[in-house]
Parts: structure tokens; C-alpha cells; sequence
């Protein structure tokens, strides 16, 4: 009867351990980013950043920073940027280039050039990222598909 319960024991350890790895292994990823990445100013190229796979549309925040991929991008392509528009929200320009989410201003990005644009509905399973330059972010492509989404960063400026 003892070594079965230390046998049940050691099993509900072990199966434990590969649960708590499953979740928990992904949130210790990191990114790196390259020396001619200029898409946000101020950014630490030579830093790796710590990136939170696990990260869903419904785990996400206006203003997180994220690592997105774009569909023609290589599989070594890094490019980071900050949620500006989740599922449903209502995205519209002023004749100046703000750009305003639900009536509220976005906080990153640069003026966005051209005429105004707008009202946009983020449609479902899509999210709309800014960076500073709109090189390669959701104002020049639209909303993203949730497939595009690597993770959530930590600590980008």
C-alpha cells in the first residue's frame, strides 16, 4: 500500500511539472531586436525584450506593446508596436492626423499623414497596431489578423 501511494505521489508530481512548463515556459521567451529597426524611436537595439506568448485579444490592453509579423515577413522578422484598436472598437482621424480609438486619443504613433480617415470598426479576430513612423504597422496595412500576433513585450518605450 505504500509504494502506491508513493507511486501516486511521484506521477502527480511529474504530470505537475509538465503542466506547470506548458504554461509557464512561453512567458520566459525574448526578443531581439535588430540595429536597423526604426519603426519606434527611442528603442534599445541591442536589448533583447521580454516577450509573453501566451498573450490573447482578450488578454490585451490599448497601449501594450506587442510583436506582431506581418504575412510577407521572413520568419526572423521582429517587428513591435502597441495595440491601438482590439475587436469592435471604432477607430477615426482628425484633419490634423490624430488618431482616436472609441473617441479617445492613441498615445503612440506620430500624426498619421494624408487625408482623415474613418470611422473604421476593428472587425473580429483582428486588432490595429501603431509604431511611430506607420512603416509597417496598421495604418498602412488595416487591421491585422489575429495570427499576426507573436506575444506581448515588456518594457519597450
Amino acid at each position: 500500500m505504500l509504494d502506491w501511494l508513493k507511486q501516486l505521489a511521484f506521477y502527480g508530481i511529474a504530470i505537475a511539472a509538465v503542466w506547470a512548463a506548458i504554461i509557464y515556459i512561453p512567458r520566459f521567451k525574448r526578443v531581439a531586436v535588430s540595429g536597423e529597426y526604426t519603426e519606434i524611436t527611442g528603442i534599445d537595439t541591442v536589448k533583447d525584450y521580454p516577450l509573453d506568448a501566451t498573450a490573447t485579444l482578450a488578454t490585451l490592453e490599448h497601449g501594450d506593446g506587442i510583436c506582431y509579423q506581418l504575412a510577407d515577413d521572413g520568419d526572423m522578422s521582429v517587428r513591435l508596436g502597441w495595440i491601438a484598436g482590439l475587436p469592435g472598437d471604432l477607430l477615426v482621424t482628425d484633419t490634423k492626423g490624430k488618431l482616436t480609438v472609441n473617441g479617445k486619443p492613441v498615445g503612440h504613433g506620430e500624426d498619421i499623414p494624408g487625408p482623415p480617415f474613418g470611422p473604421l470598426v476593428v472587425p473580429a479576430g483582428h486588432f490595429v497596431v501603431v509604431t511611430d513612423r506607420h512603416e509597417t504597422d496598421s495604418i498602412k496595412h488595416g487591421p491585422l489578423p489575429v495570427i499576426a500576433l507573436k506575444g506581448k513585450i515588456g518594457d519597450i518605450p
